[in-house]
């Protein structure tokens, strides 16, 4: 085993992570334009789509305005499906690169063939958790915001809506630590073969102690992403101001979506590969998975036969 397994601090986590990523970058950035060239493909499709409906005198079209809702709920589903995938190939990957193996673009995808749906249905079953609670709140808020016994009284109001923002600032923290308690599933799910219940069931007792530690690792790399994705739109939301004729709005909108994926590409296994780290961390430390893995290497046969027999086999040590 060429790494050493042992507990990491966040600032060793990110270390480890831009070395893995930096090591491997054509990998990564190839396993990356999977999903974004999906997402790609799905965004220009909408831009066609809506801007070529025809507008009324007042610039509203009912038509335009059904299709681009359809339109987004298809991007959305792309989204997530592609995404998901991704998760579950960088994990593979990056899981194979910790452990001392080497490992390839074709090996990550084929090796959580037969996993697609199990992975998917993590992620989709992580967003209904969450959506669903934040759609709850929000709801109830509308409903007693907009009652008629409150707003008919001003003090009443004033009052509901300090309770709401409240509640709301609540929520922000429910979603940020279900997000970080849900992390770790998808790469349990690939790397222990485990459905999507018991994946999520063991995210949160990895992730147990440690929801400060995973939330600074979101909120880091959240800001990467964001900051690369904004340092590119810039320059197409300007000319997109100063185009007149709707050709050339159209090539700018799909010029942005283009430059958007491939950004998405590059910076956007850096979380992934960083929470994948984090779950290997959280079994060093909670379960000794450096130990029981140093046995089953000295316990195995030798080292050409044991990568071959790793290359072979099903999940990784559970």
């Amino acid at each position: 085993m060429t790494v050493a397994l042992r507990p990491m601090t966040i600032g060793e986590i990110l270390d480890r992570t831009f070395n893995v990523y930096r090591q491997n970058f054509k990998m990564f950035v190839a396993i990356g334009m999977v999903p974004a060239f999906f997402f790609f493909v799905a965004n220009a499709i909408w831009v066609l789509m809506t801007t070529a409906q025809p507008r009324s005198h007042n610039g509203f079209s009912t038509s335009a305005v059904v299709i681009s809702l359809l339109a987004g709920l298809a991007i959305l589903v792309v989204y997530v499906c592609a995404s998901a995938i991704t998760q579950g190939a960088v994990s593979y990957a990056v899981s194979a690169i910790h452990l001392g193996r080497s490992t390839s673009f074709s090996e990550s995808y084929s090796r959580i063939k037969g996993k697609y749906l199990r992975i998917l249905n993590v992620v989709i079953s992580v967003g209904i958790r969450i959506g669903g609670t934040v759609l709850l709140v929000i709801a109830a808020g509308f409903a007693f915001v907009f009652m008629p016994t409150i707003r008919n009284n001003a003090a009443l109001g004033a009052v509901m809506v300090i309770v709401w923002l409240i509640a709301f600032v609540l929520v922000g923290w429910f979603v940020l630590r279900m997000t970080a308690r849900y992390s770790l599933a998808v790469p349990a799910s690939v790397l222990e073969d485990l459905p999507a219940r018991k994946a999520i069931k063991r995210s949160v007792a990895l992730s147990k102690g440690s929801i400060l530690r995973i939330l600074t690792v979101y909120v880091l790399f959240s800001v990467v992403n964001g900051a690369f994705a904004f340092a590119v739109a810039i320059p197409f939301q300007i000319a997109l101001v100063a185009a007149k004729a709707q050709l050339a709005r159209v090539i700018i909108l799909l010029s942005n979506q283009l430059a958007s994926s491939v950004v998405a590409a590059i910076v956007g296994p850096l979380i992934t590969i960083a929470i994948t780290l984090i779950y290997y961390d959280e079994r060093v430390r909670k379960e000794a998975f450096d130990v029981h893995y140093m046995m089953e290497l000295l316990d195995g046969p030798a080292p050409e036969q044991a990568n071959s027999a790793a290359a072979s086999a099903g999940p990784f040590p559970a």
